[in-house]
This record gives structure tokens, sequence and C-alpha cells, in this order.
């Protein structure tokens, strides 16, 4: 790990990558606490430019993506746009993950929760402001 790990809302982030060099993309080795459980209410979800991916390495990851509650298991990726309501936290236990953030003009508006073991996909398209989740498929 690069850089000096960071404490914010129930979260320490050890930065992966040095500002610039990767085109703006951001990487992080990140822990969140057990007692990070309650998100805000619905409607005062954060939404900002950007763009970020998360894969879980430990621990089961509740994110909550417009009115979607959605629970990440280890192993399991998940992409959103920031424009997208959204929050994310400790379901039962602590969680480590690895973060990507992308400034705004990386971001896309779509959004992907895919488990990688093999198990099914299930795809979203986001607006601006929500999320609609799509159909879950067999892979």
């Amino acid at each position: 790990m690069r850089g000096k790990a960071r404490k914010c809302d129930g979260m320490t982030l050890w930065p992966l990558t040095h500002r610039g060099p990767a085109a703006g993309l951001q990487a992080y080795k990140v822990l969140i606490s057990a007692q990070r459980r309650d998100p805000p209410d619905v409607d005062m979800l954060p939404v900002h430019e950007g763009h970020d991916w998360l894969y879980v390495l430990e621990g089961r990851l509740r994110l909550i993506l417009g009115e979607e509650d959605l629970t990440i298991e280890p192993g399991e990726a998940v992409e959103f746009t920031t424009w997208t309501p959204h929050w994310f936290g400790a379901l039962d236990g602590p969680v480590e993950v690895i973060m990507i953030v992308a400034p705004a003009r990386r971001a896309s508006a779509s959004a992907r929760l895919r488990r990688d073991r093999g198990q099914r996909v299930l795809a979203a398209t986001a607006s601006m402001a929500a999320s609609r989740v799509g159909r879950i498929v067999k892979v």
C-alpha cells in the first residue's frame, strides 16, 4: 500500500494509487467498521459527480443504491454512477473492500452488480438521480 491511512465516517482508507498517474482514477483498500450499519434516510443519500467500483474481499457489504437495498458478498463487485443516491456500510460485521473512484469525466450512466463467482449478474440502469434494478441472468 502506498499511502497513509485516513479515517472518516466509520471507514479506514489506504490509498493504493498516487494522484495523477492513473488518469484520475483513485484506488483504495477500505476497512468498513461493523458500527457503520445505519444509512441516512433515502432522501438524504449523497449524490455527486463520478463513478465508483467496489470489490468485496471479506465481510458482507450493504449497498443502498437509489431505492434498492443490496447485499454484496465476498468475491462480488459492484459499479455505479455516483449521480445515483448511494451509501454503503457493514451488514453484520466488518467489511474489507477494494474501491476505485473515477472523476466525473470517467463516469457512465450505468450501474451493474456482478457476481464474479459465476452465480448471477444483476444489471441495473441508473438515471442521473435514481436507479432501477433490471433482470437477473445466470452466467
